[in-house]
């Protein structure tokens, strides 16, 4: 039997050291578990937006001036891409429900009472995992990040609205596009939006200058669709 030469030894040592070293890497690889933690996001958002109000006429089901009176539930919009009917198991868009008392109709027709729906966060994670205050802490990160501006009640609005879609049997309403309602607050009216252009494209007005032109465009189009 032929003995083992110093050269040989080492080089076999360091193959034992390779093989320990790639042992212990698969070892912790194959013990670490991945961890989905449910987190709210509030990352930039980009918006839909028009720059006319013949624009928002045009693209609107339903034209109101209204109050919030209250809020309702909130629940998940996001969608499972396989089958739409149902919540998305992975992102929980928080879709808060507000109550809009009815002043008088500019544009369709309905009930005294409209429910209108505002986006206002989103959470990663498992949807059906979610809590309450995980809803409540993705609407405040919201709202400081000026994804979405909160509702306030007891302000006279006017709404520009649509269907929301996927959610038409419940009767839910959402905004047209931004900017998709304005403060009417005494004489004058403004829009209330999180998209940075609003107030270029609308600058603040007379309430009433504005409502008689919305109804003007309104008329316009409903004369358009007889011929």
């Amino acid at each position: 039997m032929r003995a083992t030469t110093g050269y040989e030894a080492s080089l076999w040592m360091r193959v034992a050291v390779i093989v320990i070293v790639v042992l212990a890497v698969l070892g912790c690889a194959s013990h670490a578990q991945p961890q989905r933690a449910t987190q709210p996001s509030s990352s930039s958002a980009s918006y839909i937006a028009v720059r006319s109000l013949e624009e928002l006429v045009d693209k609107s089901t339903v034209i109101v001036v209204g109050q919030m009176t209250d809020k309702g539930g909130v629940f998940n919009f996001s969608r499972d891409v396989n089958d739409l009917t149902r919540p998305d198991p992975n992102r929980y868009g928080v879709a808060q429900i507000y109550h809009f008392e009815v002043e008088r109709y500019i544009k369709g027709d309905g009930h005294a009472i409209l429910n209108v729906v505002q986006s206002e966060g989103v959470i990663h994670g498992d949807s059906a995992s979610v809590t309450a205050e995980q809803i409540s802490d993705a609407q405040r990160r919201s709202a400081q990040d000026q994804t979405h501006v909160p509702i306030r009640a007891d302000t006279r609005y006017l709404l520009f609205l649509r269907p929301l879609g996927g959610f038409e049997r419940e009767g839910y309403l959402t905004g047209t596009a931004h900017p998709f309602r304005f403060v009417l607050e005494g004489a004058e009216a403004k829009p209330e939006s999180p998209w940075s252009g609003a107030t270029v494209a609308f600058p603040p007005t007379r309430a009433e200058a504005l409502l008689r032109q919305v109804e003007a465009l309104v008329q316009a189009e409903g004369q358009n669709s007889e011929r």
